[in-house]
């Protein structure tokens, strides 16, 4: 009797704790399916849906070692497999709808500090390319998380994590690298993440996490152990987020100074301002016995016209149609857009766009051909980044129709350049080869850069800066050229930007042209 009352009973608290089990057992694939469809979209195929479960399940599983704060082991080979994951397509989309999926503030800001944790220091082969791929993508999922955070605090962890995800993770691994180039790109990324739909992101949290950065460089520049392509990555950290440095405080002297009564203050204040008032008071006197004040007639002072921004250095809408029309005009345009594999960087689609744009406006201008200067990675091939801005174009030719264009793209350098250009029809649109593949681009020596200038120069009969972020540097293409080609202007998208400064004070703006060596190079030559 006892034992059939006992297998009543556990047959009943099965039957009441599997429903539950089971429920608990399906929340975690449901949720997986969820992240999986957002990202892929329904009409992906079981294949495609499968590896996205196995690529988030990895993610999750990694991020998880770092949660519960494992052994260096478990988190070093959690590491690899989330690198793993978030290397693989769509890897980065999933990572980051993996943790947009904890909606309470708490429970998120635990995750992004643990996938913080687990990118600082990412993971490599051995080799420099297997380094850099890997920090590429380390950086690019950090920044993703930038527009998730709910707290300042948990912003300004992400932030400080990125500058010694940099330094630690890269730099000091490498020394062969642009440090400058390194901190442009991740200030240009957190202002990407600031303007991605639905970003928590705002603009005070922003501001307080580019004072935190520039705080953090502040206390590795000085340092000792660093080398010096890390001290450059710091100090145009520094350099570009001045407007975010804390006021400079007084050091006062220790020792006590012996300070004058308050009673001897107040007279001698008193004697002085009464000796002033004395002389102007004699002054006025003589003045007005000496002019013939009946001659003279009051006239009201005409009412100043309102105050307008400065014009700082011509637009292409500035140009007389003569100047573009049948001209061959150079273009430097912001085409950075791919990773180390040849994938498209998450800022990519802003880039092309504004490419697309001065693109339109020259040809309606009559323009007789259109050369495009860019650099991507060094290691790659203008050939992928012509893939995309044909993809885009012809997307467009069908929304807004626009007439059909073929892009060309050129790996010819030197002096074939100009012979291949010659050879192309009226109204022909061409991509040259990478511009970072060449040394005499952000060459130190001037004569080196000299040297690409002219190059470039001899293609064309305009020149148009069109790249806010490539014109932040001293550049070939952007600096020394400038004086080289006779007709100059910036393009919209720098046109944009360079609006925005002119608004501002005088100190403030002299700052910010100060940080753009390309548009001062257009100044100093005369064009403004």
């Amino acid at each position: 009797m006892k034992l059939s009352c006992i297998v009543f009973i556990f047959a009943a608290l099965t039957t009441m704790i599997m429903p539950v089990v089971r429920a608990q057992t399906n929340a975690e694939p449901s949720t997986r399916d969820r992240i999986v469809t957002t990202v892929l979209g329904q009409r992906a195929s079981n294949r495609q849906l499968n590896q996205a479960r196995a690529q988030v399940a990895q993610i999750e599983t990694a991020l998880q070692t770092f949660l519960a704060q494992t052994t260096p082991i478990e988190q070093e080979t959690s590491q690899k497999q989330l690198m793993e994951g978030i290397g693989q397509p769509r890897g980065q989309e999933l990572f980051r709808a993996l943790i947009s999926e904890h909606l309470d503030a708490e429970q998120r800001s635990r995750w992004l500090l643990a996938a913080k944790a687990a990118l600082e220091q990412p993971p490599s082969d051995g080799s420099s390319s297997g380094l850099t791929k890997s920090f590429l993508a380390a950086r690019q999922a950090l920044l993703g998380l930038l527009s998730l955070t709910e707290s300042d605090e948990t912003a300004v962890q992400l932030g400080v994590g990125l500058v010694r995800q940099t330094q630690q993770g890269y730099l000091w691994r490498t020394g062969i690298v642009d440090g400058k180039e390194l901190a442009s790109q991740l200030l240009e990324g957190i202002e990407l993440e600031a303007e991605r739909p639905a970003s928590t992101l705002t603009d005070a949290r922003r501001a307080i996490v580019q004072k935190a950065i520039y705080q953090e460089a502040a206390q590795w520049v000085q340092g000792s152990s660093i080398g010096e392509v890390e001290r450059i990555y710091f100090a145009t950290l520094m350099d570009k987020l001045m407007d975010y440095a804390p006021s400079e405080i007084t050091s006062r002297s220790n020792d006590p100074q012996p300070q004058p009564r308050a009673s001897h203050i107040a007279t001698f204040a008193l004697l002085r301002i009464s000796l002033t008032l004395v002389v102007v008071a004699v002054v006025l006197y003589g003045l007005h016995a000496r002019i013939p004040w009946h001659n003279i007639r009051i006239k009201p002072e005409p009412e100043p016209p309102s105050a307008s921004p400065p014009k700082l250095v011509p637009t292409v809408s500035d140009l007389p149609e003569e100047a573009v029309k049948g001209k061959r005009v150079l273009v430097r345009v912001d085409l950075s857009i791919l990773e180390m594999d040849g994938t498209l960087m998450s800022a990519a689609l802003s880039q092309i766009q504004q490419s697309l744009t001065i693109v339109s406006e020259l040809l309606n201008k009559g323009a007789s051909k259109i050369i495009l200067a860019a650099h991507t990675h060094r290691d790659l091939p203008m050939g992928y980044v012509r893939t995309y801005l044909q993809e885009v174009w012809d997307k467009e030719v069908l929304e807004k129709k626009l007439p059909k264009l073929r892009f060309r793209v050129f790996n010819k350098a030197g002096g074939q350049r100009r012979e291949m250009i010659n050879k192309e029809p009226e109204g022909a649109v061409i991509l040259l080869d990478n511009l970072a593949a060449d040394e005499r681009e952000s060459g130190h020596k001037q004569e080196d850069r000299t040297s690409l200038a002219k190059e470039l120069a001899q293609l064309a009969d305009v020149y148009i800066n069109d790249a806010p972020s490539a014109s932040a540097d001293v550049r070939a293409s952007t600096v020394d050229i400038v004086a080289l080609v006779p007709v100059v202007a910036v393009g919209p998208a720098l046109a944009a930007e360079l609006q925005a400064i002119a608004g501002q004070p005088e100190k403030r703006r002299r700052s910010a042209l100060d940080k753009l060596p390309g548009v001062t190079a257009m100044q100093r030559v005369g064009y403004l």
